[in-house]
Order: structure tokens, then sequence, then C-alpha cells
């Protein structure tokens, strides 16, 4: 009896380690952002069809993402304060937005596009308008998704 309780803990810890979820994404993302830090032109990298800026931020560090999202965190408070709002209410709700959560734990592009875009919308209302457009820019430079908030953001009746 204690042998095969022996094996049936092995079987179980095993196929336990099979249910790790990776996005297919994320190794691609990784490793083109990789290639890009030794050197390999963006365009020759193993994911040429995204720009390169988030990529090569993921090569720097696979971390990144993380700390994207927690700026995002922030930043997203910081808004709210400047339009009148609570900075806990909306931090809070941004962190407890599933999609969000999970995006920020993977290296995948989209955390850097709500990151910079966040931060254009905070330059802008700063007063900071060639600011705003660099942080637009990095986000183009992210990937292209970005189109979105931009026009949603520059579509609304300016005060």
């Amino acid at each position: 009896m204690v042998a095969s309780r022996n094996f049936d803990d092995t079987f179980f810890i095993y196929h336990l380690r099979l249910l790790v979820f990776y996005f297919a994404d994320e190794q691609i993302y990784v490793k083109a952002g990789q290639e890009q830090i030794r050197g390999v032109p963006p365009a020759l990298t193993s994911n040429p069809e995204h720009p390169p800026l988030a990529k090569y931020l993921i090569g720097l560090w696979p971390q990144s993402p993380l700390a994207a999202g927690a700026a995002t965190l922030l930043l997203a408070g910081w808004m709210a304060r400047l339009l009148g709002r609570s900075f806990w209410l909306v931090a809070f709700s941004l962190a407890s937005d599933i999609v969000f959560a999970r995006t920020a734990r993977f290296a995948v592009l989209d955390v850097f596009v709500a990151l910079f875009s966040t931060a254009a919308a905070v330059s802008y209302l700063l007063g900071r308008r060639w600011l705003s457009g660099v942080f637009w820019g990095a986000a183009f430079a992210s990937k292209f998704t970005a189109l979105f908030p931009f026009v949603g953001f520059f579509s609304l009746p300016s005060a």
C-alpha cells in the first residue's frame, strides 16, 4: 500500500506540472526581444509583424510587463485624481479587472499599450501635449492596437 501511495503522489505531482499555463505569444515575444537585444534587426526577428518597442523591453527584462502593469495602476489612479475622482477606487477597479491582471502577468505587448496610452492621457491632462505625443508614439511603437485608445481619446469633446 505504501508503494502504491508513492506512485499515486508522483503521478499526481507530475500531472500538476502539466497544468502550468503559457501563452504561445509570450514565448514568441520573449524570444524576439532577446533577438533584438543581441542586435538582430526587428524585421528579421522571429516576430516581425509587431512594432519593436515592447518586445525590446521584454527582452531587456522579462518581468517588465508586471512593472508596466503596476505603473499603469498608479497612472490610472493619478488620472482619476486629475479628473476629480478617487485614486483608490480607479486603481482598485483596474487591479481587480481579470483581463488586466492576467495580461500584466504575462510577457505580452498589450500591457505596454495600456501603460503608454494612460501616460499619454495623464500628460495631456497636465498640459504637456508634446510629452503626450511622445507617449502616443511609444504606444504605437509597442503594438498597432494603440489606434483604438488614440481614436477614443481624441474623439472626446475637449473641455
